[in-house]
């Protein structure tokens, strides 16, 4: 079970760092076209999506990566406002859907952004639950 983890984890790592540069959801190349349907739903605290829909927006980004930064921006803000909508605390866990393109350039943004070590657990611990949503994701399509 955890060898396995290890491995689905290994390999979300290496499809996040062979796409290095975030890419527009619709100019995705034929590679990741599989990954477009398939929905990954990361679970976080409703505060914790509303800072990090702030914090991608330091994140300095190409005239390319544009739509792919909105995609992302759009599904952390529509999550964010489900959640104030429904009445949940900023502690209460949210699901956060996104198309697996989309949690991928997610990904990469904040792999980019620029934290203080003060920040440190928390950007760990949404890195965490993205890549949990993922691992589930890939499990669920099998």
């Amino acid at each position: 079970m955890i060898r396995s983890l290890f491995i689905v984890g290994a390999l979300f790592l290496s499809v996040m760092a062979a796409t290095a540069q975030v890419q527009p959801s619709q100019q995705q190349p034929s590679l990741n076209a599989g990954q477009d349907m398939t929905v990954v739903k990361p679970k976080l605290p409703l505060g914790d999506v509303k800072v990090v829909a702030r914090f991608i927006e330091t994140v300095e980004i190409k005239g390319t990566e544009v739509e792919a930064f909105l995609d992302v921006k759009k599904a952390l803000n529509a999550a964010s406002e489900a959640g104030s909508k429904a009445g949940k605390k900023d502690e209460d866990l949210i699901v956060v859907e996104m198309r697996m393109d989309v949690a991928n350039n997610f990904y990469v943004l904040m792999q980019r952004a620029t934290l203080k070590g003060q920040d440190a657990e928390k950007f760990k611990m949404i890195i965490s639950a993205l890549q949990d949503a993922a691992r589930e994701a890939a499990g669920q399509k099998k």
